[in-house]
């Protein structure tokens, strides 16, 4: 199953479409969301955060790049959004249902 990519231009914060949480805050991303898969920088390439969920599904997760990531992971019901953020470049972040099943 490939995961749905969905590109927005958004200069705001970013929210959970399943916790209504933030995906980030002023001491970087949210990692009490249990909604939040990942948070990754395409500007410097690099996550800000990657959730145990991601970690446990996807070897080596935090020296891959998105895409790499993007094409392992298999969860029910995932999104990701590619927010074109103007200045600060383009943010992605990862999102499934806290309950959703991972598929390997």
């Amino acid at each position: 199953m490939t995961l749905l990519v969905s590109d927005i231009h958004y200069i705001g914060p970013v929210f959970s479409p399943f916790s209504g949480l933030a995906a980030g805050n002023a001491d970087g991303s949210e990692a009490d969301d249990s909604t939040l898969l990942f948070v990754y920088y395409e500007e410097s390439k690099q996550f800000d955060y990657i959730s145990d969920r991601v970690l446990g599904a996807v070897t080596n997760a935090e020296e891959l790049d998105l895409n790499e990531v993007i094409e392992k992971l298999n969860f029910d019901g995932a999104l990701i959004l590619r927010v074109h953020t103007d200045w600060h470049g383009i943010n992605c972040y990862g999102f499934a249902p806290a309950e959703s099943v991972i598929f390997l």
